[in-house]
């Protein structure tokens, strides 16, 4: 088989450099046209040669054998791609009006600069619009933000949060208490999430005061969507909570086809009851809710009709609040170490598997065990919740970004200059 296709390949090969010298050979520009031939007909010998040594090949030495495959394989490779760039331009050439290959050069490299220069102008406008003033930077804001009504009010808005964080943080305390983990896993997946929620939720209501702030002050000059934020995070917390429901249905029938194993029976109980359909879908509804504080930050400034403000200026300041949480020892790490704080650590002598087994429910006691019994305290890294928060969010921002900028620049007019590369383009 490998026989006949070398001998196919060299025959059409022949046939096509007959064919150039027969009728092409005075092709303008003579170089390039030689060039195309060449190559044509090195890439179908090579071919052909490639065939057939793997037609022989075997009778032949091993390392010869690869040697020869390698450089025939690269060979046909360059040879085709030279050949189809050569007859590209050939193309080019002989429908363009002037007979000078140097000139014809010039005007295709100017063709190109115009071409891009369009391109570049229209994004630019697709990303801030002409005409469009929606910074203000001076004395007026801050002239704003110092007058006495703007102190009456935000004393006014500190008095009436202060019951509301107390609340806040009492809800936290309760349901952080009332909740009693069977599992060790369990434990420590709940007490980072719910130290990773906290985290992001206030440098969320951090960003939501910024912008806010400067808006009052006039120095954007937007208007904010707050309902579309908390829409979107209770849209993601429901997608979450959804998934989980999903993912709590399924599992019953997923253990049944592959049998989970466990160490205790009463764990395998565990695994199997119907708490199931509570503790799974509260799991997907703290995912959802964090994946909700992300894609919301894309959306608070969704009234603004520069790109840059639309989908980067909330998640930037997002980023920054979570630094500077972090910094300020408010990361998911500190917020754990504070609330296991009161919790008194097991002896040395008490990590045992029973001992642990029989305080499953005591989530602060087994959190502390995994502290004093294990190598690590199981708890989450600032730096880590920090890179990988960081990470998701770049994604969300871009996703949001290219979207709108995609939609946004097919709406977007054309310059005048897009003419004259219309005109000009060959």
């Amino acid at each position: 088989m490998f026989l006949v296709l070398g001998i196919v390949l060299l025959l059409v090969g022949s046939w096509r450099l007959f064919t150039w010298m027969r009728t092409r050979q005075n092709e303008a520009p003579r170089w390039l046209s030689i060039g195309r031939a060449g190559s044509e007909a090195a890439g179908w010998f090579s071919g052909a040669a490639l065939m057939i040594i793997l037609h022989f090949g075997a009778q032949l030495v091993s390392g010869v054998v690869a040697w020869l495959l390698f450089w025939l394989f690269w060979l046909c490779i360059a040879a085709v791609g030279t050949t189809l760039v050569a007859a590209s331009v050939l193309r080019a050439f002989q429908a363009f009006e002037s007979p000078s290959f140097g000139r014809f050069v010039l005007c295709r490299i100017d063709t190109t600069f115009q071409r891009v220069r369009s391109i570049v102008q229209r994004g630019r406008r697709a990303i801030a619009p002409p005409g469009e003033k929606e910074v203000q930077l001076g004395f007026l804001a801050l002239e704003r933000l110092i007058t006495a009504g703007s102190v009456i009010r935000g004393y006014l808005l500190g008095l009436i949060l202060v019951p509301v964080l107390v609340a806040v943080a009492f809800a936290g305390a309760m349901n952080s208490g009332a909740v009693l983990e069977r599992q060790v896993l369990g434990v420590v997946v709940g007490y980072n999430a719910l130290a990773t929620v906290s985290w992001m939720t206030v440098a969320m209501f951090l960003v939501l005061g910024i912008v806010a702030l400067a808006v009052y002050a006039k120095v954007l000059l937007i208007d904010l969507d707050m309902k579309r934020v908390f829409g979107m995070v209770a849209a993601w917390t429901g997608y979450g909570t959804a998934a989980g429901f999903i993912a709590g249905a399924l599992l019953p029938v997923v253990v049944r086809i592959m049998p989970m194993t466990s160490r205790t029976e009463r764990s395998a109980e565990a695994a199997l009851s119907p708490e199931l359909l509570i503790d799974v879908p509260a799991a997907g509804a703290v995912a959802g809710y964090g994946l909700g504080i992300m894609v919301a930050s894309t959306e608070l400034c969704a009234n603004a009709r520069n790109l840059v403000l639309r989908r980067m200026l909330a998640p930037v300041l997002l980023m920054g609040a979570l630094s500077a949480l972090t910094s300020f020892d408010l990361g998911p790490r500190s917020i754990i170490q504070h609330l296991l704080a009161s919790a008194a650590p097991p002896a040395v002598d008490t990590c045992t598997e029973a001992a642990v087994d029989s305080h499953l429910e005591d989530s602060a006691w087994v959190m502390q065990a995994l502290r004093v019994c294990g190598d690590h305290d199981a708890v989450v890294d600032d730096p880590a919740a920090l890179w990988i928060t960081g990470l998701l969010i770049v994604a969300t921002t871009l996703t949001a970004f290219v979207k709108d900028f995609r939609r946004q620049y097919t709406l977007t007019p054309k310059a005048g200059v897009d003419q004259f590369v219309e005109n000009r383009s060959i």
